[in-house]
């Protein structure tokens, strides 16, 4: 079962639960904690710089009590400085990896080495004021994954259209470490002859090319440097007090390191777009 799926099934429980018992931070006796549950579907690319979509379960799960915090976006966290328009802290995060065999794995991704699930460690800063909010985290991973770090920023804009509906546009851009990038987007000589199925002369990898146009045939080593640019546009109506909608779509372009890479040139696509639609629980 993977993360998607263990979410979903946390989230539709608990989601179940909640509105089953018509549950509340006073019916729970625990003041102070805040709880949005949601189960939805969302159409999204495969992986990372993939041409190809699909769809796939979308849970919501975004809880804090005081200053700690859980969401799949950021993990577990905690806030250790926070004021009217500046607050910090920690998170630790569980991430999924890419599989490129197996019953998960994805064609154009033959001969490339799964990346493993991992655990990230992060901080992040937020500055918001009127309605603009910026933010920035670091991550780094502890464990056996990509192994690198990575560096997130961007700029946030809400505004309530009126009393139930809330938008809510972020423009966002990251950057990876050398160790990052490669793992994500670096071709080294194993990876390309497994790619081109062991053709070892021109006029077999000619021949292999116009059999499959996205066959990967060039090595490329990533720097550390930007690698996308983000752009989410999030709606969300209340219907009441604890039910609503949430819809959300964007686009990721894939630029420089993570642009220049055959993976996405030769047999992906720097640009992918992405939809989903939730219903929603909050108390």
């Amino acid at each position: 079962m993977n993360k998607a799926t263990t979410a979903l099934v946390v989230a539709g429980t608990l989601l179940g639960a909640a509105a089953a018992s018509e549950v509340n931070a006073q019916t729970l006796g625990i003041e102070g904690l805040k709880a949005k549950l949601g189960a939805g579907i969302e159409y999204a690319p495969e992986y990372m710089g993939s041409s190809e979509a699909e769809f796939d379960y979308l849970p919501i799960i975004d809880v804090s009590y005081g200053p700690i915090f859980f969401n799949l976006d950021q993990g577990l966290g905690y806030t250790f400085f926070k004021s009217s328009n500046l607050q910090a802290g920690a998170t630790i995060n569980y991430v999924i990896g890419r599989e490129a065999e197996g019953d998960d794995g994805h064609s154009a991704l033959r001969g490339f080495k799964d990346i493993d699930n991992s655990v990230e460690l992060g901080a992040f800063v937020e500055f918001a004021f009127d309605f603009i909010k910026l933010d920035a985290a670091y991550n780094i991973d502890v464990g056996d994954g990509h192994e690198g770090q990575t560096l997130d920023f961007g700029v946030s804009v809400g505004a309530a259209l009126n009393q139930n509906l809330t938008v809510v546009g972020r423009v966002g851009a990251t950057w990876g470490d050398q160790q990052y990038n490669n793992t994500y987007f670096g071709v080294n000589s194993d990876t390309l002859l497994s790619s081109m199925m062991g053709a070892t002369d021109a006029a077999t990898l000619a021949n292999l090319n116009a059999q499959n146009p996205n066959t990967i045939n060039a090595l490329y080593e990533a720097e550390a440097g930007l690698h996308k640019l983000d752009l989410t546009l999030t709606a969300e109506y209340q219907f009441n007090q604890n039910w609503g909608l949430m819809a959300r779509g964007g686009a990721v372009y894939l630029i420089e390191e993570g642009g220049k890479s055959p993976l996405v040139k030769d047999a992906g696509d720097d640009i992918g777009m992405h939809a989903g639609l939730a219903v929603t629980y909050s108390f």
